[in-house]
């Protein structure tokens, strides 16, 4: 996995295709982002999320990832979806 993060990447993607887990997805995404294909991560997120619609969590994970990329009104509408779960 340290010597070649990205091969790793591509077998933990192959996995997740056929077993779906949400840690492992959440996993998935967080890794695609911090090697920064934010695209493939933004889309697991966001498939997530619409999976479980009434968890705040996943909308807390698409508030996040949009303030760290200074998309601030994308953040904000996730931000306001979570209160209105609240």
């Amino acid at each position: 996995v340290y010597k070649d993060p990205r091969g790793a990447l591509k077998q933990l993607d192959e996995y997740a295709k056929e077993n779906f887990n949400v840690d492992l997805w959440n996993s998935l995404a967080n890794e695609y982002i911090e090697q920064g294909m934010n695209d493939k991560g933004l889309k697991i997120l966001e498939k997530l999320q619409s999976y479980y619609p009434e968890d705040p969590a996943f909308l807390e994970k698409l508030t996040q990832f949009y303030y760290g990329t200074k998309n601030i009104d994308k953040a904000l509408t996730y931000a306001n979806q979570q209160l209105a779960l609240a």
